[in-house]
């Protein structure tokens, strides 16, 4: 969140993605998203077969989109940490959306852009 952080994180949980505090807080107002019932994280989240119906709508939000998915195996998982150790599965940022790149085939709005390179 560091280097994205005028970017709404979205953590793939399962086949979930899920969404924590300030970016909660925004995802809700534009989607109506009921709360996730714990008490320890503020965070609300929708299933990942709607990615194509939510994320859209997020970005007309005006809302930049970064997705962040598990990058190792359950097996990978375990043969870092000690199985009777809680971990955290490492991560990366797999996309990130904008209203300048994203693209629906419901709603093809042409989009420009443009990119310049000069040899010195």
């Amino acid at each position: 969140k560091q280097h994205h952080f005028d970017k709404v994180v979205l953590f793939k949980v399962g086949g979930w993605f899920e969404i924590f505090h300030k970016d909660a807080i925004e995802v809700r107002k534009i989607l109506g998203l009921n709360w996730a019932p714990d008490k320890d994280k503020l965070h609300c989240g929708f299933r990942s077969t709607s990615y194509d119906t939510f994320v859209p709508r997020l970005i007309d939000g005006g809302l930049k989109i970064v997705v962040v998915d598990q990058v190792e195996t359950t097996q990978e998982f375990f043969d870092r940490v000690n199985k009777k150790t809680k971990g955290i599965a490492n991560r990366e940022i797999m996309s990130v959306s904008t209203i300048g790149t994203s693209f629906s085939i419901d709603n093809p709005t042409v989009k420009w852009i443009l990119a310049l390179w000069f040899d010195a």
